[in-house]
C-alpha cells in the first residue's frame, strides 16, 4: 500500500479461506486469498499454511485408600484437557494404572502410577496417585497412654497382645502423623495367641502404633 492507502482502499475487498474447520484433526491446512480488485494495484497472491497442533490432556490417577489385608481397589483415572465433545473413546489407546501395593502390603503410602495413553489429537502428560493402606490391627497411644490391645509396663516397655497365625512374622510400626511409619520390632508368635514385648522410649514422638504381618 502506498500513499496512505489500507486495505480499506480496496474495491474488492480481499477473499480469504482454509480448508480447516474448528473440528480438523491435528496436521497443516492451506490458507488463500484471492478476489481483491482495485484499479490502483497489480495484486499478487500467496498462499500460506494453517497448522493445528495437539492440545493438552492431563491425565491423573485417581486416589484410592484401602485396608490391609483387604482387596485392592480398583484403580481409576481423571482426565482435564478434552475439547469439542471429545471423551475416552477418542483416546487411540487407553491408559495403563498400576500400583506396588498388593493386598499383602504392609501400611503406608504407595505410588499409583498412570502412563501409555496416545491420541493423535491431544498431547498427554500424566499425575500419578496415592493409594493409602490402613493398618487392620492399628494401636493408638495418646501420647504413651496404650489401649486397643496394648499395656504400658515399667521401664518403658509396651506388652502387645496379638491374635493371629502361629510362627507368622509381623511388624509393629510406630508414627507421629499416621502417614509416616517407622518398623520398631519384627517377631513371630510361637502361638496363635501370643505377646511380645517392644522397648519404648519415653521421650518418642510416636502417638500411634500398628501391627502389621510382615512379608517375605
Amino acid at each position: 500500500f502506498v500513499n496512505g492507502d489500507t486495505p480499506a482502499s480496496l474495491t474488492t475487498p480481499v477473499w480469504m479461506a482454509t480448508g480447516a474447520a474448528s473440528n480438523s484433526p491435528v496436521g497443516g491446512y492451506w490458507i488463500a486469498a484471492n478476489s481483491a480488485t482495485s484499479s490502483n494495484y497489480a495484486i499478487t497472491y500467496y498462499s500460506a499454511t494453517l497448522t493445528v497442533t495437539q492440545a493438552p490432556l492431563v491425565i491423573t490417577a485417581n486416589n484410592q485408600s484401602m485396608t490391609g489385608g483387604g482387596t485392592l481397589p480398583a484403580l481409576t483415572a481423571s482426565y482435564s484437557g478434552f475439547v469439542l465433545g471429545n471423551t475416552t473413546n477418542n483416546l487411540t489407546k487407553q491408559p495403563t494404572l498400576s500400583t506396588k501395593a498388593n493386598s499383602s502390603s504392609r501400611a503406608g503410602k504407595y505410588a499409583i502410577n498412570v502412563s501409555g495413553a496416545s491420541a493423535t489429537n491431544y498431547s498427554i502428560s500424566y499425575v500419578s496417585g496415592i493409594l493409602t493402606i490402613t493398618s487392620s490391627g492399628q494401636i493408638t497411644a495418646a501420647p504413651l497412654v496404650a489401649s486397643g490391645g496394648a499395656v504400658l509396663l515399667p521401664g518403658g516397655q509396651m506388652q502387645i497382645s496379638l491374635s493371629g497365625q502361629a510362627g507368622q512374622m509381623y511388624v509393629l510400626d510406630a508414627s507421629s502423623d499416621l502417614i509416616n511409619w517407622i518398623p520398631v520390632v519384627t517377631n513371630s508368635l510361637s502361638a496363635a495367641n501370643d505377646t511380645f514385648l517392644v522397648l519404648i522410649n519415653t521421650n518418642t514422638t510416636a502417638n500411634f502404633y500398628q501391627v502389621d504381618p510382615s512379608n517375605p
